[in-house]
């Protein structure tokens, strides 16, 4: 297997829908539409596991407490009952938004977007954003508006040709013209490396009435992509070779490749089986009659019930379709879950959702549903669902396939202090951190301080995946840190507060968060591409982030004309710094389109200062900057 498509496989179990919109690409889920209220736009499935709330600032996705802003005001309605696959895409950077702000689920895929997402699911969108590939010089003849129009997607159609996505006969990209279902099929085909079963099967005999409207050459890539299950035709036995294709529905074909590629013997493909159990980090499952160990991937994607679940909630019995990236599970789906089994249940609590119970024994979980009016007695009284915690050693009955009635044996104990670990689960009140493969719940205390990336947020800021070092006092946490936060991937906007000379401050309209830059990271900044030293505090971006790092940045709204290093600034005075008797940074805010703006800028150690210092008043001051290379070297006081 080659390695790009080694590459490949550990991408294609993140697309963004299960299923199209029509049935030529897969049938909507029974549960899409669940709960659906026209009034407030709120859906839940799943009891609580998934919840979608439409606010005026965007859509806020909590799956297992991993909270998920999107600003895509238009996802709702018809297009609500894909979003958790949508919150995942994004999540994985293989398809972001638009400028201002909205997804477009049903607008018309165009043929830059779909080399793109193609690019993207075969795992190559580090390499395509690449400062080698974005140099290529391309050899189509609309070359010249893909680099002047579309800079960012050189990359992409460079490394569409190197993999061979494209005809021998395309002299042009067409960056703008629609995808049709045809164009999207070779893709598709080309993209797992079925051209050799393509052009064996020219002269396959197709069933569609509109046959005769599908090109000769073009009749091998839709037999294979049949053969292979990854489209189908309607229901009016049509084919409809020239219909243009939406953006959930190519994510709808991209979705079906995941199962064409088995696991092989270095340990990346696809893998179906009965799942065994989970302990120590591996899950086991039964495979031909064989039982295989796996690893889990820390970012490991589980559904169930189609839903998004933890490990926890797969049950021994589950059949389940895995894939396998460097011999670690990194997608699991249930394909078909098996029945709990009634009787008395025994170990410690893992995980309490609003009506859920995850109890593990012998390293094993098992999520199981609380039946509203079932018995729970803690510290030998009565209790409710809401004071177990996690940790505590339960004996339970499970009647009906669901808990009837909880015996706590042994009540845990929050100890203070200092606590250390992993994010892995964020509630309204409550943090869960992991250290060493055990997980605490903590109650965290309304007026907590929480500090991530230099600045105090709020609870529901903190991501699953972040370190942390917590201090608990009174049994509830006072204080988080967040140490090093979970890397991001895909586009964020705001304004710069700060720049350094190998990272920027941006702010985000509450708060500045601090990324580090690639040292090959293109900025460009009034059309031209410039240097880090010359984006200046007050612009606003546009930033592509791998990783946790800003790998492109683009100066959507700067603040002066110039490309220099050099330039003045005004502002409000809001503070300053001093290191053995010299300023060394000071603080200014300036109202910008965006809101009012607050700016940091470092101090050069022999800065002049014009004007009395001790008359400075915090918001009332105004004062000019004359900064050189990012250093503030003449500081005037108006």
């Amino acid at each position: 297997m080659s390695m790009w498509k080694k590459t490949m496989i550990s991408c294609l179990a993140f697309s963004l829908v299960a299923g199209g919109a029509t049935s030529a690409f897969a049938a909507k889920p029974e549960w899409a539409g669940k709960g659906k209220d026209k009034d407030d736009v709120k859906f839940e499935w799943d009891d609580d596991k998934f919840e979608y709330k439409d606010e005026a600032r965007g859509i806020h996705v909590e799956v297992n407490g991993k909270k998920i802003e999107l600003k895509f005001d238009d996802v709702r309605q018809e297009s609500a009952w894909a979003l958790q696959y949508i919150a995942e895409l994004v999540k994985r950077g293989v398809f972001t938004g638009y400028e201002d702000g909205s997804f477009r689920p049903n607008q018309k895929v165009t043929r830059i977007e779909a080399i793109t997402a193609a690019v993207r699911q075969m795992g190559l969108r580090a390499q395509a954003e690449s400062a080698a590939e974005m140099a290529t010089e391309l050899n189509f003849k609309d070359a010249d508006k893909i680099e002047k129009k579309y800079p960012w997607a050189v990359g992409y159609v460079a490394v569409a040709v190197e993999n061979d996505l494209f005809l021998e006969t395309e002299s042009e990209v067409q960056p703008e013209k629609p995808a049709d279902r045809l164009w999207s099929t070779i893709l598709l085909v080309k993209a797992l490396g079925l051209e050799g079963e393509a052009k064996a099967k020219m002269n396959a005999e197709l069933s569609f009435k509109d046959k005769k409207e599908i090109p000769a050459g073009a009749v091998g890539y839709v037999a294979v992509a049949l053969e292979k299950g990854l489209i189908t035709g309607y229901e009016n036995n049509t084919f409809r070779p020239n219909q243009p294709v939406t953006r959930a529905e190519l994510a709808a074909i991209l979705d079906r490749t995941g199962d064409q590629i088995p696991e092989d013997d270095s340990g990346f493909g696809q893998v179906t089986g009965t799942f065994a159990g989970y302990a120590n980090g591996k899950a086991t499952l039964t495979v031909n009659g064989k039982s295989v160990s796996y690893t889990l991937a820390s970012d490991v994607t589980v559904l169930r019930n189609n839903a998004l679940v933890g490990i926890g909630a797969v049950l021994p019995g589950d059949r389940v379709s895995a894939v396998v990236s460097n011999g670690a599970i990194i997608f699991l789906n249930v394909t078909q879950a098996a029945a709990v089994t009634d009787g008395q249940k025994m170990g410690a609590i893992t995980k309490i959702d609003s009506n859920k119970l995850t109890i593990a024994k012998d390293g094993v979980a098992t999520e199981y549903t609380v039946k509203s009016d079932a018995t729970i007695i803690r510290n030998n009284a009565s209790a409710t669902l809401g004071a177990l915690k996690v940790g505590d050693q339960v004996t339970v009955i499970v009647s009906g396939g669901v808990i009837v009635h909880v015996n706590v044996t042994t009540a845990v104990t929050v100890t203070d202090g200092q606590k250390t670990g992993t994010v892995t689960a964020i509630g309204t009140n409550k943090l869960t951190l992991t250290k060493d493969g055990v997980a605490t719940e903590y109650t965290v205390k309304s007026d907590a301080v929480i500090v991530r990336n230099n600045a105090t947020v709020a609870l529901s800021a903190l991501k699953a995946g972040d370190q942390v070092t917590a201090v608990v006092a009174g049994g509830v946490i006072v204080h988080v840190s967040v140490t090093q936060p979970v890397a991001e991937n895909g586009q964020v906007t705001g304004v710069v507060s700060a720049v350094y000379a190998d990272k920027i401050d941006l702010w985000n309209g509450s708060a500045a968060v601090t990324y580090a830059v690639e040292t090959n990271a293109t900025i460009v900044r009034n059309g031209v591409t410039v240097a880090l030293n010359v984006v200046q505090p007050g612009d606003e971006v546009s930033v592509l982030l791998v990783n946790g790092k800003v790998l492109h940045l683009n100066v959507t709204d700067p603040v002066s004309d110039n490309n220099v290093g050099v330039y003045t600034v005004e502002g409000k005075y809001q503070s300053h710094r001093t290191s053995n008797g010299k300023v060394t940074q000071i603080t200014i805010s300036t109202v910008q389109s965006s809101g009012v703006v607050t700016r940091i800028y470092n101090v050069s150690p022999d800065a002049v200062v014009n004007g009395n210092a001790l008359t400075l008043e915090k918001g009332v001051s105004d004062v000019e900057l004359l900064v050189t290379n990012q250093v503030v070297n003449v500081i005037t006081i108006k």
